[in-house]
């Protein structure tokens, strides 16, 4: 039992709070498939600057993506933590500065994105979570790993 009443139990997500350039975010746990302290990764000759080249997950090549950098920030030289994603059989790597923890978070603490014009990346924020911290952003998976895998 989580110690949580029943129906908050049950309406309750899972997520991994990871953080980059100090700004905190959070994907669906359930799109996670693992989390590398650090990866050999090979770089790919004539790719975009955001993709920082392939590892090898046990016999499997995933592309491996600054995630700082596809965010618009500065891209890192430094090795990071690799965030491994899978959603519906698309496997990609995002290199993120840290991960926190795996948080439970009631659809009620979940509020809208506001519209702010013109997004950077369009449909990837799900919605916002106000934390004594600051905001926590949540990352829809569908989305993101679609915008990353076209780009």
């Amino acid at each position: 039992m989580t110690g949580l009443p029943p129906s908050t139990a049950a309406s309750a997500q899972r997520w991994i709070r990871f953080s980059i350039h100090g700004q905190d975010y959070a994907v669906d746990i359930r799109s996670v498939r693992e989390v590398l302290s650090q990866a050999a990764i090979e770089p790919v000759p004539g790719a975009p600057a955001m993709v920082l080249g392939v590892i090898n997950l046990r016999g499997q090549i995933v592309t491996v993506v600054d995630f700082g950098q596809w965010l618009g920030r500065s891209a890192s030289t430094t090795p990071r933590p690799v965030l491994v994603m899978d959603h519906h059989g698309m496997v990609l790597a995002l290199t993120i500065d840290a991960v926190h923890d795996v948080i439970r978070l009631d659809p009620d603490e979940i509020k809208p994105v506001p519209r702010t014009g013109i997004a950077l990346h369009p449909g990837v924020m799900q919605g916002l979570v106000v934390r004594a911290s600051g905001l926590l952003s949540l990352l829809n998976a569908d989305v993101l790993i679609a915008q990353l895998a076209s780009a």
